[in-house]
């Protein structure tokens, strides 16, 4: 993602680079996930703003970063300036990976909280509360954000924006 853009959080600006992203990200994996089935794989993508699952926790397993308090997987490299769009595929192409490498950004989070203090809805709160709990072997989904102050504004600002743009 454009980081002059993102840095404008939690301005319009950010959310249209987030929109313009997930748009293209959308349609990537879907073109890719069609060549695969071509290829005779059998695979669902998984678009990344509404998806079959929540991915920055999968992403954090597999090592690539770690998800931070505003829900968003975050890198040292980009900070939480990318979008993930996994691809299901029925056979295990890849060994499963369980890392922890980036944990570290989670107390990171912490002592920053520079998102918490940003959010122009007090969205984000201080520790992860349970929102889905039972999953077997799992146990619960958990999650800073208020959805009920959250996902409201970015409906009427970001997206409403997007679209009448």
């Amino acid at each position: 993602m454009k980081k002059n853009e993102i840095e404008k959080a939690p301005e319009i600006e950010a959310g249209i680079e987030t929109m313009r992203v997930y748009w293209h990200l959308g349609k990537a994996i879907h073109d890719i996930a069609h060549w695969l089935r071509k290829k005779g794989i059998k695979c669902q993508d998984n678009h990344p703003l509404d998806g079959l699952t929540l991915t920055p926790p999968l992403a954090a397993k597999a090592g690539m970063g770690w998800r931070g308090k505003m829900g968003l997987l975050i890198t040292p490299e980009f900070g939480p300036r990318q979008r993930i769009a996994p691809i299901f595929i029925d056979k295990p192409y890849f060994n499963y990976t369980d890392s922890r490498e980036h944990a570290w950004i989670e107390k990171y989070c912490r002592s920053c909280g520079s998102c918490q203090k940003n959010c122009p809805t007090n969205a984000i709160r201080d520790e992860f509360v349970p929102y889905l709990e039972g999953i077997e072997s799992i146990g619960a989904l958990k999650s800073c954000i208020d959805k009920n102050k959250c996902y409201p504004y970015f409906q009427e600002t970001i997206l409403l924006h997007s679209i009448l743009q």
